[in-house]
């Protein structure tokens, strides 16, 4: 009886072993290739909050925090000697369709590629010149394009209104924010002088709208799809959490300041 109580007990600590081992292969597989990782791991509410200022806790239901890490967090993480589990169904391959021209954009059920995104800001622009102008007001760290355009009655005029900036896909995998906003910028442009409510806005407001704010992690897996975007930018920051903040001072995460949020 004593034997087969130690067999068992040395194939459940093998198991155990194996499985972190094979954890710990693939979170080092994924930070690699991505920069970041997505995983679970247990904690009580009294550690959420030391925990939070080691990596990006995305959810948190009083026993399982969902979290974020880029590699230098996730090694930190590591040193708390915290098991976890690498959120696999986050990688698993998704269906989108992308659009390969800016004809495939108009029923708005497909994603641009990197290269029809800028198409499309670009027509925006051309389009509609008496209260639309594009301005690139900067470049991410891989050199793609961070594109804002004004919408505005006096476009080319910098008039005593109240001035709104809307920015989306600042974490590059949150598709949905920058595709509401292109969406936006259109439903603005077709409707001026049809629409009082969009119109009197126009007239009164000076509105600028940057849909894909981390253009190098929607666009991780190449120009031409979403499907591997990430949250973080090309150097695995979290845009997020590296602007100044009032209490934590100048650089909250740590990191140095990323072009995109200069």
């Amino acid at each position: 009886m004593k034997k087969i109580f130690l067999l068992l007990f040395v194939i459940c600590i093998s198991s155990f072993v194996y499985s972190q081992q094979n954890n710990d292969f693939d979170a080092n597989t994924i930070i690699q290739s991505r920069g970041e990782i997505y995983f679970t791991f247990e904690a009580q509410p009294e550690e959420f909050y030391d925990l939070r200022e080691i990596v990006t806790i995305e959810g948190y239901n009083g026993k399982t925090a969902y979290a974020y890490a880029n590699r230098a967090q996730f090694d930190k993480f590591l040193a708390t000697d915290k098991e976890f589990k690498v959120y696999k169904e986050y990688y698993q391959q998704k269906a989108l369709t992308m659009a390969t021209t800016v004809a495939e954009m108009i029923n708005w059920d497909r994603y641009p590629t990197y290269e029809v995104y800028v198409e499309m800001m670009q027509t925006f622009a051309s389009d509609y010149p008496d209260i639309c102008v594009l301005d690139t007001i900067g470049y991410s760290g891989d050199g793609r394009l961070l594109l804002v355009v004004k919408i505005s009655d006096n476009v080319e005029t910098l008039e005593a209104e109240p001035e709104f900036l809307y920015t989306g896909m600042m974490h590059g995998d949150e598709l949905i924010g920058g595709m509401v906003f292109l969406r936006l910028i259109d439903h603005i442009l077709q409707n001026y002088g049809i629409d009082d409510q969009i119109t009197n806005l126009v007239d009164n407001v000076q509105i600028y709208i940057n849909p894909f704010a981390n253009p190098d992690g929607t666009y991780h897996g190449g120009n031409s799809t979403v499907a591997d975007a990430t949250r973080a930018n090309a150097d695995g920051i979290d845009l997020n959490r590296n602007y100044p903040d009032f209490n934590a001072g100048q650089n909250p995460d740590g990191n140095s300041t990323a072009v995109e949020t200069q």
